[in-house]
């Protein structure tokens, strides 16, 4: 899985900005570019501080004009509340045609983002690649401190524990123990 890693990322990003990246980053930050937008005001964190703390990152792939993403929505936050206390942190990978969508949307949420701008819009399609997320709601679970792909399809876990705290908590530790 690491070649292919390393094979697909060194193809999606553009040389002089790969070379940059990998010299004076994470491994997160080479995923997630080096900025997570905190707020929808647009106060921004650097991604290895805003994540350091994490075990786990879910990136969630939505968007505000996508019913199934509206409806999911909610069941994230409610998972959140007990998953940032276990390591857990969700950023949003916005598929928003607008930014005031994107603002909108954006605000309900008690997670970071990554920047709607044109730099933000490109890591959002290479993560989209790279993951090969192929619709959208989609939760992609990875290791916060490697970036290493955990599951594709976290959505059906949050799913199944519903409000459940225990399962929550052991959805959690099952990633973790991958």
């Amino acid at each position: 899985m690491q070649n292919m890693y390393n094979n697909i990322h060194c193809q999606l990003w553009p040389a002089f900005i790969f070379k940059q990246i990998r010299t004076m980053s994470t491994e997160i930050e080479t995923l997630l570019g080096p900025q997570l937008l905190m707020e929808a005001d647009g106060a921004l964190q650097s991604t290895s501080a805003a994540l350091a703390k994490e075990d786990i990152v879910l990136l969630y792939f939505s968007a505000h004009w996508c019913p199934p993403c509206k409806r999911f929505t909610p069941l994230l936050i409610d998972f959140y509340k007990i998953a940032a206390q276990c390591g857990v942190q969700i950023v949003f990978v916005s598929s928003d045609r607008d930014q005031a969508s994107f603002k909108e949307y954006f605000a309900t949420m008690p997670w970071p983002s990554l920047p709607s701008d044109a730099g933000g819009v490109e890591v959002k399609q290479n993560l989209a690649r790279l993951f090969q997320v192929r619709g959208i709601p989609s939760l992609v679970a990875i290791d916060a401190k490697s970036g290493k792909f955990i599951t594709g399809d976290a959505r059906t876990g949050v799913m199944m524990a519903g409000n459940n705290k225990e399962k929550q908590n052991k959805l959690v530790e099952s990633w973790k123990s991958k």
